[in-house]
């Protein structure tokens, strides 16, 4: 029986063949779509030492959030908060903050590295939040100030791209989300004097705007360090 090969094989087989292939590949590539919207979160700290005074925390950060993302850029408004934005670009190599009372946003670099990730494991459906159940990144790092943990609840519902994130390597976010491969629903910060958790309450996914990630031409800009 003669054998047949890719060269034997008729040219309307072969076509057919590359066609399949191709709808195949397209199709499951498809299905990962980036998350494009805004989650909602409150704000809890916990303090851990008896005597740790946790109201300098919300006077930071507030007590709820508004996270807006879409295709590599985030914007992160606080309520209430010292810090009112939060603004990552995946074009660009630094961070824009907004501080009361000023309308000067200060810009730092976040490309890079602050620490050292020394462990991490990821624990397959330890958390559910809002309903979707999350896996949990445990990650440990070690910087200057010493050792810390974040613990990541995260659901394969809210996908990103992690390559947005390869240059951003401060607070190791490069590692992150290469791990997760989706946004946080659930964040743990630990310390040894007190837990600060971000907890989702609400998401939205809807078409946002670029402009929202843009600056008007007035705006003023001032580096922190």
């Amino acid at each position: 029986m003669k054998k047949l090969s890719c060269y034997t094989l008729p040219r309307t087989h072969l076509l057919l063949i590359f066609c399949c292939c191709f709808i195949f590949f397209t199709a499951s590539h498809a299905q990962v779509k980036e998350f494009e919207g805004v989650i909602s979160y409150t704000h809890l700290v916990t303090a851990i030492e008896k005597d740790y005074d946790v109201s300098s925390d919300y006077g930071y950060m507030g007590k709820q959030s508004e996270f807006y993302y879409k295709a590599g850029k985030y914007k992160w408004l606080n309520q209430n908060a010292f810090i009112e934005m939060d603004l990552f670009r995946s074009r660009d190599t630094i961070e824009f903050l907004k501080m009361q009372p000023s309308d000067t946003i200060m810009y730092v670099p976040n490309n890079f590295s602050n620490e050292r990730v020394i462990d991490y494991k990821i624990l397959p459906h330890a958390d559910t939040v809002m309903g979707y159940v999350c896996d949990v990144l445990v990650i440990k790092a070690k910087g200057q100030g010493g050792e810390w943990t974040r613990r990541l609840s995260f659901s394969d519902k809210f996908p990103v791209d992690p390559a947005f994130f390869a240059h951003y390597t401060y607070n190791s976010t490069n590692v992150i989300y290469s791990l997760m491969k989706a946004l946080p629903l659930k964040i743990e910060l630990l310390y040894p004097n007190r837990k600060i958790t971000y907890t989702a309450t609400k998401t939205d996914k809807k078409a946002v705007d670029d402009k929202w990630f843009e600056f008007s031409a007035d705006t003023k800009f001032k580096k922190l360090f």
